[in-house]
C-alpha cells in the first residue's frame, strides 16, 4: 500500500500518491496524515 510505503506527511505528498488525488484527500488525507505522524514520531529510535 502507498500511505504505508511512503508515509506522506503533507498534502502535496498525499496527493501525490497513485490513486490518491485531491478529494480523497478532502475526505480522508488530515486523519490518514496525523495518524503517520504520530507513528513515525513514536517509532523514532
Amino acid at each position: 500500500m502507498n500511505l504505508a510505503t511512503y508515509r506522506p506527511e503533507s498534502r502535496e505528498e498525499f496527493v501525490s500518491l497513485a490513486g490518491l488525488g485531491e478529494e480523497t484527500f478532502r475526505n480522508y488525507g488530515k486523519p490518514f496524515i496525523n495518524t503517520i505522524k504520530e507513528y513515525v514520531s513514536t517509532s523514532k529510535r
